[in-house]
């Protein structure tokens, strides 16, 4: 193998760890994902006709969902399935109690949130926190670990071009 040609190998390794290692540790952060689920307007004792309302919601995360209502205490019923959107819920009415929940189905059937509405104003009553998978600390470790991989990748490859341009 010529000089040229060991050298253009180095430096192609070093271009291709840099751009796999180092292009993941500088990208600019992504916005944690935000569940929303939200009824508006919500018809009350003062104001039984405001508008038709409706339920909003997002899985946060484009993973599919499923929104569920009971009335009264009653059974869960589906209400709408997709991963967000918007949907009219015109039976809502004054002096009954709903709660609306939205399920991530993705992978198993996990409670995003639950929205109580009935006499007083919506509240959220539960909203789970994501789990993480790895404490902030072992993730920062893991961005230094890539980061010291370079140099010592990029060391790899000069000695293997040097040990090619000795045997050519």
């Amino acid at each position: 193998m010529s000089r040229t040609l060991g050298t253009q190998l180095a430096a192609s390794i070093l271009g291709l760890l840099i751009g796999t290692l180092l292009a993941p540790a500088l990208a600019t952060a992504v916005p944690k994902p935000r569940v929303i689920l939200s009824v508006a307007p919500v018809p009350t004792v003062a104001d039984p006709s405001p508008g038709t309302p409706v339920v909003t919601w997002s899985t946060g995360d484009g993973s599919p969902g499923l929104v569920t209502v009971s009335a009264n205490g009653g059974r869960e019923t589906p209400f709408a399935a997709e991963a967000e959107g918007s949907a009219a819920a015109p039976w809502l009415a004054p002096r009954q109690k709903y709660v609306f929940r939205l399920y991530a189905t993705g992978s198993g059937h996990r409670l995003l949130a639950e929205l109580d509405v009935g006499h007083s104003a919506s509240t959220i009553v539960a909203l789970p926190p994501h789990p993480r998978l790895t404490p902030p600390v072992v993730n920062r470790l893991l961005e230094l670990l890539s980061l010291a991989l370079v140099p010592a990748m990029a060391i790899l490859a000069i000695m293997h071009a040097r040990e090619v341009r000795r045997d050519a």
